[in-house]
């Protein structure tokens, strides 16, 4: 469970999964994508697509992945913690209920600065056409 922006970090880096399928009372994501799952031969976007991070056990993430997250992105993530924290709810009062954050953030600085660095100090999760 994550409580503080030091038990996200700790998730993030441990790479425990917290994560989970997108429940229909959520989102009937699968109606919504249909056409796409249709056309899905070996389930792999119906797998990405249906699995996100709720405030419940667990959340996919590689510990190696961790280290290069974007300081943009680990920022956000550890200001949505705060707005709760600051907003007076806990990961406990939110999990189960009908909540969700939708954020739009364009950031390709951390992309460029990755991308000019010599290829086997790179993650390998920076793939050769991320940019």
């Amino acid at each position: 469970d994550i409580h503080s922006p030091n038990d996200l970090w700790h998730v993030l880096k441990e790479s425990r999964d917290v994560g989970s399928v997108t429940s229909i009372d959520r989102f009937d994501l699968e109606s919504f994508t249909a056409h796409m799952l249709n056309m899905d031969n070996n389930g792999q976007f119906r797998q990405k697509l249906l699995r996100a991070g709720y405030f419940m056990s667990n959340q996919q993430w590689d510990m190696f992945e961790a280290g290069s997250v974007d300081p943009c992105h680990r920022l956000l993530m550890l200001k949505f913690v705060h707005l709760l924290d600051d907003a007076g709810y806990s990961v406990e009062k939110m999990s189960g209920t009908k909540t969700s954050v939708h954020i739009g953030q364009f950031s390709t600085d951390h992309a460029i600065a990755t991308s000019r660095m010599r290829s086997e100090h790179r993650s390998r999760f920076h793939g050769s056409n991320t940019l």
